[in-house]
């Protein structure tokens, strides 16, 4: 036998605990649909249904001129350019890091420099 849910099992015992007050409502009368309450539901009534006007379509964007796409593409040029740029100056220094700095000359001595 599985174990049944907490919630299913109370929810069982109220149904069966519900049963004779259902029943007993039934028989009195309160579940009939012979009520005025019930007649004055099944009415028809008429109803006029107004519908809005529908929105107006938005009106399409105006196309870009030349001018602003020749723009466009001269920026993105230059953003790309700068990318390029920055990657080179990055590489640069990387190799500037891993290089070991250079030694100095030792400078001569006077003494040897008289001679």
């Amino acid at each position: 036998m599985s174990k049944q849910d907490p919630l299913i099992e109370s929810l069982m015992a109220l149904a069966v605990s519900a049963a004779p007050l259902i029943r007993r409502a039934r028989e009195s009368g309160m579940f009939r649909n012979d009520t005025a309450a019930a007649k004055a539901a099944e009415e028809t009534v008429e109803v006029t249904v107004i519908k809005p006007e529908p929105a107006p379509a938005p009106a399409p964007e105006p196309q870009p001129s030349a001018e602003v796409g020749a723009l466009q593409g001269l920026l993105v040029r230059q953003a790309m350019r700068i990318a390029e740029l920055e990657a080179e100056v990055a590489a640069l220094k990387a190799r500037r890091a891993a290089k070991p700095a250079p030694r100095k000359k030792a400078k001569p001595s006077r003494a040897k420099a008289d001679q």
